[in-house]
């Protein structure tokens, strides 16, 4: 009996070792690669999805205002100096009908010069186009 005994113990022994060794072989070496592997292409995912959303914000920070508001039509002679002819219409709401108008006004008045702004109350207005 001593000797089933011994080789039972053995066999014991041995089978709790194989078996640590393959529990320290999986959780030590193919778990932490396997995750590796996946979080080494999760980062990328991570990293892509974070640029993105960065252009989104800055996309939409980032856009071209609307100018509102009326556009005047600024009347220039020979010389380049501001004047004003009696009968045009100057205000206009949007700045497509007021660069109409202004090169309309370009072929009846072909010796003045014609420039569409903005920001009609403040000295310093911009302008948007010159016909």
């Amino acid at each position: 009996m001593r000797e089933f005994g011994a080789a039972a113990l053995v066999g014991s022994v041995l089978a709790i070792v194989s078996f640590a060794q393959v529990v320290v072989t999986l959780f030590g070496k193919d778990i932490p690669a396997v995750m590796g592997s996946f979080f080494k292409g999760a980062e990328e995912f991570v990293v892509l999805g974070l640029i993105f959303v960065f252009v989104l914000a800055w996309m939409r920070k980032a856009r071209p205002k609307k100018r509102g508001g009326p556009y005047a039509i600024a009347v220039f002679d020979v010389f380049g100096n501001s004047t004003r002819i009696d009968g045009l219409r100057t205000v206009f709401s949007k700045n497509d009908v007021a660069t109409s108008f202004a090169r309309q006004y370009k072929q009846m008045y072909p010796m003045h010069n014609f420039a569409v702004i903005t920001d009609i109350k403040s000295p310093r207005s911009t302008i948007l186009r010159y016909v």
